[in-house]
Parts: structure tokens; sequence; C-alpha cells
């Protein structure tokens, strides 16, 4: 209920900046209805300016690998760091973002 909540929040104050368009990017939750909901609860679509929440619960869920690996070797956790950034990059790893236009 939260997330519906900052989603209107944030598409009526994106009018401001965006225009009257901030609207159409939340449409999904209204022309798809349950399914949208059920996509918001499991973060596989999410309006634009929340789409950046999979990744934060990527970033939570490695922090106890990272600290670990803090603990066998101080420079573990970076090399770590590193290499998932490089393989997201050399294999095109990516969340979806909404699975309606397809944004990553």
């Amino acid at each position: 209920m939260c997330l519906v909540l900052a989603s209107v929040t944030i598409a009526y104050y994106a009018q401001d900046f965006v225009g009257p368009e901030a609207f159409r990017r939340f449409m999904p939750l209204v022309e798809h209805g349950p399914a949208a909901v059920v996509g918001l609860v499991q973060l596989s679509w999410l309006p634009e300016f929340l789409d950046i929440l999979p990744m934060y619960i990527v970033i939570l869920a490695l922090l106890p690998l990272l600290e670990i690996l803090g603990r066998l070797h101080r420079h573990l956790p970076l090399i770590g760091s590193a290499s998932l950034w490089a393989s997201t990059h050399l294999f095109g790893l990516n969340l979806s973002g909404n699975p309606w236009t397809g944004d990553v």
C-alpha cells in the first residue's frame, strides 16, 4: 500500500517537472490492475522514479557476503564488487523495471 501511495504522490508532484505525461508512466497500475499490484509486490514492475529499488535489494542481499569476504582478507570485498560489476557489463545482466515497456 505504501508503494502505491508513493507512486501516486510521485506522479502528482512530477507534473511540475515532467508535465502531464508523468501520469502516463503510472497507467499500467490502472490498466492492468491486479497484475500490476502483484508486479509491485514482487518488484518486477516499478513505475519510473522507483525503479532503483531492485538494485538496493540486491546490494543489501550481498552485504553479508561482502562482510564475510572482508573478514577473510581486506581486499576481497573490492575484488568481489569489481567482479560483479564487470560481469554485468560483459554478460549484459540487468533487472527488469517494467515488463509492459521493456524498461530495465
